[in-house]
């Protein structure tokens, strides 16, 4: 971060690996902005320094990292206002870009879901499969995985998970709730987590957009 930070013009346009990485700050998903997503920024540092994470709509790379991490991307610049100087972001753009540490791994297999499988558009998911994976921390062992969701009420699934000796994944279904405490129409990211207890890998997390029953269908 350092080397980038002292030379943002000639590293701007190129495709740089910055390493060592732990998160400061932000939500690793796509923003909600009405019925659509945005990009989104998430504050990343290494040795004290801090390093802008920029999620593009486009991106696939949706997946949180798990830290600390090493993450190749397009480095870019981003100031609104006079001297222009500064500002760098490091712009992941598919989950091969991302590196993770020791720890568990969460995969979604839907950008997002439903609230039900006739509105707005018949036959969409409400459902979808998490693959959990444990990284970096052998498979000789059973290991069961913790699984919790933020906020609660929008998506249902096992409280737990067992990865079976020898396998480094095991998968689970993840179904919409059609909810109606949730009224606003939209987008709601809910953040899937996973933890293991005493195994000594990090937690790792994922997002997935649940879009709402009172909200008109999107178009494209």
């Amino acid at each position: 971060i350092a080397e980038l930070t002292a030379a943002h013009e000639a590293y701007e346009g190129s495709l740089v690996r910055v390493v060592g990485l732990s998160k400061v700050s932000g939500t690793w998903a796509l923003n909600e902005s009405g019925t659509f997503p945005t990009g989104s920024n998430i504050t990343l540092a290494n040795g004290g320094i801090n390093l802008t994470a920029r999620l593009n709509v486009g991106s696939t790379a949706l997946t949180e990292p798990i830290y600390p991490a090493a993450i190749t991307g397009i480095y870019g610049q981003y100031v609104a206002s006079s001297p222009y100087t500064g500002g760098g972001q490091i712009m992941p753009r598919d989950q091969a870009d991302i590196e993770d540490g020791p720890g568990l791994r969460l995969t979604f297999a839907e950008f997002f879901l439903y609230e039900s499988t006739t509105f707005p558009l018949g036959g969409t998911p409400v459902s979808g499969v998490l693959t959990v994976s444990r990284i970096g921390g052998g498979t000789s062992g059973a290991l069961v995985v913790a699984l919790s969701a933020s906020p609660t009420g929008l998506v249902q699934f096992p409280t737990s998970v067992t990865i079976p000796a020898g396998e480094e994944t095991a998968t689970v279904t993840v179904e919409a709730i059609d909810n109606s405490a949730f009224d606003a129409a939209g987008f709601t990211n809910v953040i899937l987590t996973a933890s293991a207890s005493g195994s000594g890998l990090s937690d790792g997390s994922a997002t997935v957009m649940i879009y709402e029953d009172e909200a008109s269908a999107p178009s494209g």
